[in-house]
This record gives C-alpha cells, structure tokens and sequence, in this order.
C-alpha cells in the first residue's frame, strides 16, 4: 500500500472505502474501465479506487485503523456458491447449479447461470451476507493481522 496505489474492485466497495478514505481527507478517486472486448455480463469491466500518492503518507500515519482482509480462496468462494444451491427451494434450478460446480469452469459458469435466472438479486444478497458473516468471523476469531 505504501509503495503503490490501492485498487479495490466492485462498485460498492469502492464507495465505501471512498467514504471510509474521505474521514481522514485522503484524495482519492473512482474510475470505471469497460473492456472493448465483446461484453459477455459478467466481466465486462471493473470499477476501481486510486489514492494518490501525496495522501499515501495519511495512510501510513494511521496504519492502526487499517485492517488487511485477504480476498477469498476459490475453496471458500466454491463453498458459499454450495451454500448457496442447498437453500433453494426452486429444484431444477438447484440441479442446473449442482451440475454446473461439477463440470469445467464452474465460477463463469455459475455466474452465467445465475446472470440468466429470476435469482440473480438473491444471489447477491446472499453472497453479500456470506462475505460479511466471513470478515465478521476473521474480526471475532483474531485472525486478522493488524
């Protein structure tokens, strides 16, 4: 973080830690990329956050209030899709998904399935809750480093 700019993706996210930043008056700013590529709805572009570097010194003075959370492994990120497919109540798309996991590409797959179905909202509500009970359960158990 001292030696580079901070990216955080995720639309969301990057409002947050804007807001999160603002408090202690670091400028920063949002910037939004979109491929030229043939979009295909779930990776067409990112939205990111940049620090500029004169305001990299507020960080480093208040490097307490910081806490480094590790992005997910792709075992957890499989797990809460698992999760995910075992609360459903709607059956066939519970196969769809179970079949899914078990052929190549399962992330791109999932997302595209889900991208395409009446679920997509829950799927991300569900998701988000899973990713908050994940940074609320590293902050109880003390396995984040400081």
């Amino acid at each position: 973080v001292l030696n580079s700019k901070i990216f955080l993706t995720c639309g969301p996210k990057t409002e947050w830690i804007e807001n999160f930043l603002s408090k202690y008056s670091v400028k920063c700013r949002i910037v939004a990329s979109l491929t030229l590529e043939k979009w295909n709805s779930y990776d067409n572009g990112h939205v990111m956050i940049e620090i500029f570097r004169e305001d990299l010194e507020k960080i480093k003075n208040h490097q307490a209030d910081f806490i480094k959370i590790e992005v997910l492994q792709s075992f957890e990120s499989f797990k809460i899709m698992e999760l995910f497919i075992r609360q459903l109540h709607d059956k066939k798309l519970q196969a769809e998904l179970e079949s899914v996991l078990t052929n190549k590409k399962p992330f791109q797959n999932f997302k595209n399935r889900i991208d395409n179905s009446d679920y997509r909202k829950t799927w991300f509500d569900f998701k988000q809750n899973e990713l908050e009970n994940f940074v609320k359960n590293k902050l109880n158990n003390g396995s984040i480093n400081h």
